[in-house]
């Protein structure tokens, strides 16, 4: 097995397939445990280990079970705060002299902000093995829950809000600064992640207002998903303050506190607030901060304050994304009364969103409360976030709406990861066929930027050829939108992803944010739902720069 001197110790190669030529290095730390005085805090560099590791030694971080429906939440066994590991999955003829530097996959893994890990359920290996061995892919931790997304003044002023996509940006400077030991390319990547992995991607294109450098490119977003937490005192703050509390933290200093307390007794405290969130929330994840979350990514977007330096983007939603997600609402009273919670001191919202979304029945545009829930959690929750995202970067995006059987959230990583030379789940040929041609279009995307150049245009699914979106201004619904099928692929308009629906959206989170004064200075995005003016944005409020 090849070692590697890494800037946080040698490390052997843990794994080596041998009939695809793929070495895996595994558990490479990339951060000091976030643990004590470090909790709620930016990940900072590792010391040095001693001696070679041989990548065994390594834990999933801290997660708990998303409430769905019926489904309550609870800790999930296992699990350590000492987590910030990351894997690199590399061809072995990297390893041999003369070899060329590759491009790169960094895959963030979703998992509602709050379960998940970078080897839990992911490999790497379908992806390297698809390009012919032309690609390095690498998957690293991130906190999850309270532990990597608290928020609100308290953490602000003495700790780091949304410390998760520290880590996460820890990993991309780890690639560019070490990924060339191993034959990568450091000028060559590409950012991949579903649902909350998709979703950090987007807050990565908005860090501090576009102003961050992301060290990407080029990015692989499916279904990029996140709750809208957009007021810091009257909900981030009452929550961080809950959170405290459940773990027996009260008085001044409630964050000195947190430190100390037992990681159990924290998880207990999350998973009470998780099962106590309106129907298919969970109280944690991407939060406005006024520094890396300044607003909204919808309204960052919208005032042109990302990062437009990107060579290209595939975003894609499933064919039925909230599906899986509505099990909990079972009649119209229990979604009215919701919204207020949701969107609290703000009736101007409360009452647009109960008219965009009306009530069920005979009538309605909506049969029964289940099709009401599902448009109103797939538009706000995650198909609209495609179309703010193709929006931005328009002529650089090649958009898809995954509708291969069953057409359900998630569905879509099932041919990212588990099918490489040979099924390593039961296919049929026609299934298989399917699985190598859309594996296919994404490592040609990472490899030369276009989907179509290295696409596989044979055997019983061919792909076909992919047009870059049609957006054009006034365009209501998005054009050359790519639909995989169980057995073919063709073009359609996107008529999921509208620009009536979603310019409700900005509408919507650009009033709370303005009621909330929550708007950063150069920044604001008018609201049609205000009649009567809004204050100006407070520039005591601490909105950063990169």
């Amino acid at each position: 097995m090849p070692v590697v001197d890494f800037s946080s110790g040698q490390y052997r190669a843990t794994d080596y397939d041998k009939a695809r030529d793929i070495y895996t290095f595994k558990n490479i730390r990339f951060a000091a445990p976030p643990t004590g005085d470090l909790r709620f805090r930016a990940p900072v560099k590792p010391a040095r280990a001693v001696g070679v590791q041989d990548g065994k030694a390594g834990a999933s971080c801290l997660g708990s079970i998303p409430a769905m429906g019926p489904l309550k939440s609870n800790t999930i066994p296992g699990g350590s705060e000492d987590c910030l590991f990351l894997d690199v999955y590399v061809p072995g003829k990297q390893f041999k002299a003369g070899a060329k530097p590759l491009p790169v996959i960094n895959w963030i893994y979703g998992g509602a902000y709050l379960i998940g890990a970078k080897d839990q359920i992911y490999k790497g290996g379908p992806l390297v093995s698809a390009s012919g061995n032309n690609l390095v892919f690498v998957s690293g931790n991130y906190r999850l829950g309270a532990f990597g997304f608290a928020a609100g003044t308290t953490v602000e002023n003495d700790g780091t809000a949304n410390a998760a996509f520290y880590d996460q940006r820890m990993v991309f400077e780890w690639i560019r600064d070490e990924i060339s030991k191993v034959g990568g390319d450091p000028k060559q990547v590409t950012a991949m992640g579903e649902s909350a992995g998709a979703g950090s991607i987007q807050h990565h294109l908005t860090a501090f207002g576009g102003k961050q450098d992301p060290l990407f490119r080029k990015a692989i977003i499916q279904s990029p998903a996140f709750q809208p937490y957009y007021e810091r005192t009257a909900l981030n703050q009452q929550l961080f303050e809950r959170f405290a509390q459940g773990a027996g933290c009260t008085g001044a200093d409630l964050l000195a506190c947190v430190r100390k307390a037992p990681a159990a007794a924290l998880q207990k405290s999350q998973v009470d607030i998780i099962n106590s969130m309106p129907n298919a929330t969970y109280g944690f994840g991407p939060t406005s901060d006024g520094k890396w979350v300044r607003q909204l990514s919808t309204l960052e977007f919208a005032s042109g304050n990302y990062f437009k330096d990107m060579d290209g983007l595939i975003v894609s939603h499933v064919q039925d994304e909230a599906r899986i997600f509505i099990g909990g609402m079972t009649n119209d009273a229990q979604f009215d009364a919701d919204v207020p919670k949701l969107y609290p001191n703000a009736p101007a919202v409360q009452n647009a969103i109960l008219k965009q979304y009306p009530t069920s029945g005979p009538g309605s545009k909506y049969p029964n409360i289940a099709e009401r829930d599902d448009a109103f959690i797939g538009d706000s929750v995650f198909r609209c976030n495609v179309r703010f995202i193709s929006d931005a970067y328009k002529g650089k995006a090649w958009n898809m709406q995954y509708s291969h059987t069953p057409g359900i959230h998630g569905t879509d990583i099932i041919p990212d990861h588990f099918y490489a030379d040979g099924p390593l789940i039961s296919l049929n040929s026609t299934t298989s066929a399917f699985m190598r041609s859309y594996q296919s279009y994404l490592t040609s995307f990472a490899m030369t930027g276009d989907p179509n150049t290295r696409s596989l245009k044979t055997g019983l699914v061919p792909a076909i050829d992919w047009p870059k979106t049609s957006n054009a201004p006034g365009q209501k619904v998005l054009g050359n939108v790519l639909e995989p099928l169980d057995d073919r692929y063709r073009l359609i308009d996107d008529v999921q992803i509208t620009s009536d629906n979603c310019g409700f959206w900005v509408d919507a989170h650009a009033a709370v944010t303005q009621l909330g004064g929550w708007a950063p200075p150069g920044a604001v995005v008018k609201s049609s739902l205000l009649s009567a003016a809004v204050p100006a944005a407070d520039a005591s409020k601490n909105y950063g720069g990169a």
